[in-house]
């Protein structure tokens, strides 16, 4: 960001309000827009959008990483609120995400294996004291502190066996 904001000329820095992109409630930001009020739609077909700024027709699109063919979609409406980072309550579901991915990682960095579900996609380590760890290790031909894994079918899976939470 090159630290400047060109106001616009009826709201000057046009604040806007911000909407969290994983539940869609509000989000502890305020953006200053400015005069950059203009959403882009890439042209791609991927869906994404940029909000604010000129000459966006260089720009790589974050979605498919082509370079955006950018058209203008819409200017921003007066309450029109833009995405942005995570709320307070998701926020703190993505820093205990991490804190039990890390925890996982040292598990599996002892002997433990990595797990993850074909169907609902939810993931863990197995314990290094669990024999199927040394199993799974043998075969894949894994040494520790090496890290690998195994994919469960919905049958094996605790969570859609209902042997503990998906939180």
């Amino acid at each position: 960001m090159s630290g400047k904001i060109y106001l616009h000329p009826e709201k000057g820095v046009n604040p806007r309000l911000t909407i969290c992109q994983w539940c869609g409630g509000d989000a502890p930001e305020l953006v200053l827009v400015g005069n950059d009020d203009s959403v882009y739609i890439c042209g791609n077909g991927c869906g994404a959008k940029l909000y604010g700024g000129m000459g966006r027709s260089r720009q790589k699109c974050p979605k498919c990483g082509q370079v955006g063919n950018w058209q203008f979609d819409h200017k921003l409406e007066e309450y029109e609120k833009l995405p942005g980072g995570p709320c307070d309550k998701c926020q703190k579901k993505i820093d205990e995400e991490n804190e039990r991915m890390a925890e996982a990682r040292k598990e599996v960095e002892a002997g433990g294996v990595f797990w993850k579900c074909e169907k609902c996609g939810s993931e863990g380590a197995i314990k290094r004291t669990h024999p199927i760890c040394a199993e799974v290790r043998k075969k894949l031909n894994t040494p520790t502190p090496r890290s690998c894994g195994v994919a469960f079918t919905p049958e094996e899976c605790p969570v859609c066996n209902g042997e503990m939470d998906k939180t």
